[in-house]
């Protein structure tokens, strides 16, 4: 929880804020998102951007590579 003045200050009541551009819904295993929550309330963004922010760089690799192999088979 955020600390002002060595006071402790309560989260915002309801719902959280909508992530940052459209999303679609996903599963993922319940123990990977546990652990993804905890990170992301810990470093205090969404837990969609903290997915978002490592997820891209893995997905963008495997899509070129995927997008080569395409072009190759032309």
């Amino acid at each position: 929880m955020p600390v002002v003045q060595d006071f402790i200050v309560a989260k915002k009541v309801g719902r959280p804020g909508k992530p940052a551009g459209p999303g679609r819904p996903v599963r993922v295993a319940d123990d990977v998102v546990a652990m993804a929550r905890r990170i992301a309330d810990f470093q205090g963004i969404q837990l969609s951007d903290y997915l978002s922010e490592h997820l891209r760089p893995a997905v963008q690799r495997d899509y070129q590579a995927m997008l080569k192999k395409l072009g190759e088979a032309k």
